[in-house]
């Protein structure tokens, strides 16, 4: 695979925590518009229905976030009083990246010195307005706690990552602009991995003053795009980024972006008005950079936000490009009916919708009560009124425009499927977190990650969530050959507190295997065959090759004894793991051993845990042991374990949210929340 891929992808959107439950609002058609709580500013003061009124809103609803006082500062490493000066962008840029990048089965401490680059479409900054109101109250952390280039600047700093580290403010179109730049800052090789997104907060309400002026909100409180009552759009709230790889390198893929463009608009009816030819041009650059066929593109996600003009000017430049004879309609999307329109990071949003769409293969349906008569569709254009089953290659387009003319327009395309293979054995999963509470909330999400997502194989979520999390204090392991079966454990797994690593002891006795279970160990890990194969010719003593070999494995995954038992023939295999014989030149003599040696039974000194060779391998016992062992603090090289395994999109680990609330901001009343629509809102009409 060449060009750009999405490796992970995380999002945090009003009433939404992550894509999955992005999808499951745009499935149900739901909206998380409601009106501005209080605990943001005082609407009544503000609020005035009459577009243009002197130091008036005339619009009181947002799609606002609920927790912009929350932040787990101890993950990364900020001190309490930082926090208060830290501009909750900031706090959610490093949140919603570190989401990402265990999305993209990343490590994040595993990328410290990397060349990854960090790109952040931003173009507003309540918060800095804020902290710098009281002069008296100014000091260092003002500085770079509210500084628009720090929200690059923050993540790059925190993750020690070596690659561009930039904020781009091209009004609503930034965050595409953001992903659009690192692709070519991969491409050019300044960076090997890339972050890439935007964030949007309202914090305070000049920003909505200032759009209700030029007549751009929507008094009624609803993004009714394409439709005749269109009368402006609701600013809303959050972050999405996108973790971008070159093509050809390993690891999961959420979508391929296949090319992008971009271009301003020149002159035209003003500064802030859409250029039809511009919007055009700028879809065609990156169709002919893509290397993709308009009849080839089945869906694009529109920039459209509920502006009569706006609104037309876009369908009508698609429709010139897209439009004429073709096999299968083109069919358009908007995702800000559901949230508002996010600004800066709205271009992100978009290409999150769109990927999840490809996944899918379902385009949702967008409601029009009437289509503008200003809006008018090319043939084989059209805006679905009922969900759409979408069979076949897809390809889809993403428009994004910014306010002052910078266009930019994306091609992707859906992800290969790959070819999973069967897995032998029982595999066991292994979840951490940094307290007890959080550890039970990540065994949830597993629980219903492992109910929803039957088709991923097991052996791929086993071996991701060994090798592609950090692993912390508290933890879990659940064994299962089947998603049920891994699903039911997991349920009912008990949670351990690794401490230091326990004293280990191997204890070897007369116990031969008996079934067939030790020939299946082989076929299923083929390392233990051939290091059965190697022992072939040594010596010839019952349970030797078998116990030895297992503990030869163990040691490959980096599990060593902290002192050996030998009972009966279990002495030779206890001897040979000591290191008081060597197997292939057995004389008969014992030397000194490596590690302390116990024949007999006798005198054998207090210690934390047994493995008993070959009982504790029998059936699942393998896997059951290696989980305990990881769980009680032996550090299991889980890397040895499925090499050969690829890497799957698993579920992200709680944060351990703590209130910091942000100077300058209004503390909200007692059980303050949004107030969701009503059944008569616009926005939803027709549901």
């Amino acid at each position: 695979m060449t060009g750009t891929v999405v490796a992970g992808m995380a999002c945090r959107l009003p009433g939404i925590a992550g894509p999955d439950e992005f999808w499951r609002l745009i499935r149900e058609g739901r909206s998380e518009v409601g009106e501005v709580p209080s605990s943001r500013w005082d609407v009544e003061a503000t609020y005035d229905p009459r577009p243009g009124v002197v130091g008036k809103t005339c619009s009181r609803w947002g799609g606002l976030l609920s927790d912009v006082d929350r932040f787990d500062h101890e993950l990364f490493g900020i001190t309490p009083r930082e926090v208060e000066r830290l501009d909750p962008q900031q706090r959610l840029v490093l949140e919603v990246a570190w989401e990402a990048l265990e999305d993209a089965a990343l490590v994040p401490a595993d990328l410290a010195g990397s060349r990854t680059g960090v790109f952040i479409g931003a173009g507003n900054s309540d918060f800095a307005r804020m902290l710098l109101q009281n002069p008296a109250e100014v000091d260092i952390y003002s500085l770079v706690g509210g500084g628009l280039s720090l929200l690059a600047n923050r993540l790059s700093y925190t993750f020690d990552l070596r690659g561009p580290s930039v904020v781009v403010d091209t009004a609503c179109s930034g965050s595409l602009v953001a992903v659009h730049q690192a692709m070519r800052s991969l491409l050019d090789g300044e960076c090997d991995l890339a972050i890439a997104g935007g964030v949007n907060l309202c914090l305070s309400p000049e920003v909505d003053i200032a759009n209700s002026h030029a007549r751009l909100l929507s008094p009624t409180g609803g993004s009714k795009v394409f439709d005749e009552a269109a009368d402006g759009f609701v600013r809303s709230e959050g972050c999405g980024l996108v973790v971008l790889r070159r093509g050809d390198e390993p690891g999961p893929v959420r979508a391929v972006l296949k090319g992008s463009a971009m271009a301003g608009s020149g002159r035209g009816n003003g500064l802030g008005a859409p250029s039809a030819a511009g919007q055009e041009e700028v879809v065609r650059l990156a169709l002919r950079k893509a290397g993709v066929e308009p009849a080839e593109v089945g869906y694009v996600e529109t920039h459209t936000t509920g502006t009569a003009i706006g609104d037309a000017v876009e369908v009508g430049a698609l429709s010139r490009v897209f439009g004429g004879a073709r096999e299968t309609p083109l069919r358009l999307g908007s995702v800000k009916a559901g949230i508002g329109h996010l600004e800066a990071a709205s271009g992100v949003i978009s290409l999150i919708k769109t990927i999840l769409v490809l996944r899918h293969g379902w385009i949702p349906p967008v409601a029009v009560e009437r289509l503008s008569p200003q809006v008018r569709l090319g043939d084989g254009v059209e805006i679905p009124a009922e969900p759409c089953i979408w069979d076949g290659p897809r390809i889809a387009g993403i428009n994004s425009f910014g306010y002052g003319g910078n266009n930019v327009h994306l091609v992707v395309g859906s992800a290969a499927a790959e070819v999973a293979e069967p897995s032998e054995g029982p595999e066991v999963l292994v979840l951490s977190a940094r307290s007890a509470s959080s550890l039970t909330g990540l065994s949830l999400r597993y629980q219903s990650f492992l109910r929803e997502n039957p088709e991923v194989p097991l052996a791929d979520i086993a071996h991701t969530a060994r090798v592609a999390r950090t692993h912390y204090p508290h933890r879990l392991f659940s064994v299962g050959s089947s998603h049920e079966e891994l699903l039911e454990n997991l349920a009912e797994a008990e949670q351990f507190v690794a401490a230091d690593a326990p004293v280990l002891a191997f204890e070897f006795t007369d116990d031969k295997p008996g079934g067939d279970w030790f020939d299946a160990l082989c076929r299923w890990i083929p390392a233990l065959e051939l290091i059965v194969e190697d022992l072939d010719g040594t010596i010839d003593a019952p349970g030797f090759v078998p116990q030895y070999a297992l503990a030869t494995l163990l040691a490959e995954w980096g599990i060593y004894p902290d002192l050996v038992i030998g009972h009966g023939s279990g002495e030779l295999a206890a001897a040979a793991v000591a290191g008081a014989i060597n197997p292939h030149e057995f004389d008969g003599e014992f030397g000194e051993p490596d590690t302390p040696l116990h024949l007999g039974g006798q005198g054998v000194p207090d210690h934390d845990f047994t493995i008993r060779f070959c009982g504790d391998f029998a059936g699942d016992g393998l896997s059951r042991l290696l989980g305990g062992l990881h769980c009680r603090g032996v550090e299991v090289d889980w890397a040895a374990l499925g090499a050969d395994r690829p890497l799957t999109h698993l579920p992200a680990t709680p944060f351990e949210h703590h209130e910091r609330w942000p100077i300058g901001l209004h503390r909200p009343a007692p059980a303050t929340r949004p107030v969701k629509p009503r059944a008569a809102h616009p926005l939803l009409r027709g549901r």
